[in-house]
């Protein structure tokens, strides 16, 4: 006996929006040191790529990738 398709929301349903903004609010604060962590390599990768010999133009366009 075939069973039917199971039908697959496309969207979360409300209360999961808010589970997941409730789960962003507990670890806003780490959330931020890291924002704060991933700036600085990014920066330090500006800065090998500089070292390396590549131009200001060049060594931004590849941290933008």
């Amino acid at each position: 006996m075939n069973e039917p398709p199971k039908v697959v929301p496309l969207a979360p349903r409300p209360s999961e929006f808010e589970a997941a903004g409730e789960v962003l609010r507990k670890n806003e604060e780490t959330l931020r040191e890291n924002m704060e962590v991933v700036a600085r390599l990014q920066f330090a990768r500006y800065l090998a790529l500089r070292k390396a010999g590549f131009s200001e133009k060049e060594a931004l366009e590849l941290c933008t990738k």
